[in-house]
């Protein structure tokens, strides 16, 4: 009996923590995936970096110099879309191909190949 009460109640606490993981008053956690133009030059991808670096509401930045793709993860917000990660960008922001946000720790994330921008919504 006492399994079965134990069993319960980790239960409970477990779908009582996985539905506030993402979620505060303020609001929630985003990610963004986005690729550049091939064209798109190695000091500009570097002060893409370093831009994005410094951004107070970017809790990670990651740049696949590779695939081109850029993987962020923002602190919370109670708003986020294209438009945010082109503010942060400035006239960088013109380089971008393809583009992708979602809810961080809730949403999947896509690998950045060849067929990104089609998966891409």
């Amino acid at each position: 009996m006492k399994y079965l009460f134990f069993t319960l109640v980790f239960a409970a606490g477990f779908n009582l923590f996985s539905q506030n993981l993402n979620t505060s008053s303020n609001g929630v956690q985003y990610f963004s995936q986005l690729t550049f133009q091939d064209t798109t030059s190695s000091a500009t991808l570097d002060a893409i970096e370093q831009d994005l670096s410094q951004n107070p509401m970017i809790l990670m930045s990651r740049l696949d110099r590779v695939s081109g793709g850029l993987f962020i993860v923002t602190k919370v917000l109670t708003d986020f879309d294209r438009q945010t990660v082109e503010s942060w960008l400035g006239s960088n922001a013109v380089h971008i191909n393809c583009f992708r946000k979602g809810l961080y720790g809730v949403d999947q994330v896509i690998p950045f190949n060849s067929q990104f921008c089609s998966n891409t919504h």
